[in-house]
């Protein structure tokens, strides 16, 4: 989690709380502006199989939420097998939301 915190930069938090089953970062943008404000998480594997509700992740989990997309709350979630994926998916996002 630290590489990721460090790569990606000041605004990223770790968010884990001390009951949750996977550790996670995330980053809020255009938080000042609640009609583009968007939450970009990602999640950590913790598990060999994914079971979302269970917060079981075997592989990295990026997930972007957001009201504006399409006027209604919206998610996108895109799974990446490595540290290095998940960091590239993460600026990806990052850049174009």
């Amino acid at each position: 989690m630290t590489k990721a915190l460090e790569t990606l930069g000041k605004d990223w938090q770790d968010v884990s709380y001390g009951n949750d089953c996977c550790a996670s970062i995330s980053v809020e943008l255009h938080k000042n502006n609640p009609k583009k404000s968007v939450l970009i998480e990602m999640h950590f594997p913790n598990a060999e199989t994914t079971i979302i509700d269970a917060e079981d992740f075997s592989e990295f989990w990026i997930k972007a939420e957001s009201n504006h997309f399409e006027n209604e709350m919206k998610e996108i979630c895109l799974e990446c097998e490595t540290l290095e994926e998940a960091i590239e998916t993460a600026q990806k996002l990052e850049s174009t939301l």
